[in-house]
């Protein structure tokens, strides 16, 4: 069985993390599939999903660290030729856009502290994260 359906995330600040753990559990609930796999997909090229611990304090210290990575310089080409965003999709780049997490039991299988989250570079917009679940 294959179930595909999309989350949709309204980002605020221009960096932020928004976890979407509840989402993708509310989305696996929808499928009906016990076993099998997911996969998360942002189609965004200045954002990114990641697993991690669901704490605000290393949620803004992930905020601080790769705008200290990747900080924002106006020499960067893509601010000179294009955009005013090119430390996000830098960001993205390293990141990265998918995550693929095993389904056992009707839940998706995440360590004892992780969560699931949809990092945002570039916002405040409107943003669409593909899910695709595959099992029985």
């Amino acid at each position: 069985m294959v179930y595909t359906s999309d989350i949709e995330i309204q980002s605020k600040k221009r960096t932020e993390v928004i976890n979407v753990t509840t989402f993708v559990e509310k989305k696996l609930e929808e499928s009906r599939i016990s076993d099998g796999i997911a996969c998360l997909f942002s189609g965004h090229t200045s954002a990114a999903i990641y697993l991690g611990i669901d704490d605000k304090w290393v949620a803004e210290d992930f905020v601080d660290f790769t705008n200290s990575l990747v900080p924002n310089k106006p020499d960067l080409k893509h601010n000179i030729y294009g955009g005013k965003n090119a430390d996000s999709h830098l960001k993205s780049i390293l990141l990265g856009n998918s995550i693929t997490l095993p389904i056992t039991g009707s839940r998706v299988d995440l360590g004892s502290w992780q969560g699931i989250f949809f990092a945002e570079f570039s916002g405040p917009r409107e943003r669409k994260i593909n899910i695709k679940i595959i099992g029985e």
